[in-house]
């Protein structure tokens, strides 16, 4: 199965102190489709190699930051998160990313649903932001007047694990796991096994 023509899938995250994997599954699929993995720790900023393949050992993809290349260092495209509307502490404020893709055009990703929205308002304001991502889901959606885009959701709970639904074939979904990236080094501190890592990292040095 070939992850740049899947409408559903599931990330994983797992995290070592020289390490830093994510495995890509096809939905109701065990087997991972793709590995994301770069030799270093979760607080690295050391760009992550995108492997497929059988055995998992074919680069289709770099990731640096917010930026998705191809495996000749193309540029894919990149995802920020560029500003908030509204008034904080408003029940209705707006955060707003951008997914720009070379020659496609941009998306605009909004969180959808009241829990997404108020994870960023309301409780925000009076909740760990740990404590909220154990709590609640948050979902993300991305399209434009020319695109149906893609959704991402970030499971509650304590570790980072995500589910991406396509809904437009022609996101590229190198770009997606950029975006996925992103998304879980701003709000993933949920995850505790990334704790680990982080410490022992800074004895290491």
């Amino acid at each position: 199965m070939v992850i740049r023509t899947l409408d559903a899938f599931t990330v994983r995250f797992e995290f070592r102190v020289r390490e830093t994997t994510w495995t890509v599954h096809a939905k109701g699929e065990r087997a991972p489709v793709a590995r994301v993995h770069r030799p270093d720790g979760p607080s690295s900023r050391r760009p992550y190699r995108v492997y497929s393949g059988p055995q998992l050992d074919t680069e289709i993809g770099l990731l640096a930051g917010g930026t998705a290349f191809a495996p000749d260092r193309t540029r894919i495209g990149g995802v920020v998160r560029d500003r908030v509307e509204g008034v904080r502490g408003q029940l209705l404020q707006n955060e707003v990313w951008t997914f720009s893709q070379v020659g496609f055009g941009d998306l605009a990703g909004n969180p959808v649903g009241l829990g997404s929205r108020a994870r960023h308002t309301l409780l925000d304001d009076y909740m760990d932001n740990s404590v909220a991502d154990a709590l609640l889901d948050h979902r993300l959606r991305y399209r434009s007047d020319d695109s149906s885009g893609f959704e991402l959701i970030r499971r509650s709970g304590m570790r980072s694990r995500y589910d991406v639904r396509i809904h437009d074939p022609r996101v590229n979904r190198i770009l997606v796991l950029a975006a996925v990236g992103c998304f879980d080094d701003l709000y993933g501190d949920a995850d505790m096994r990334k704790l680990g890592p982080m410490v022992a990292g800074l004895f290491r040095r």
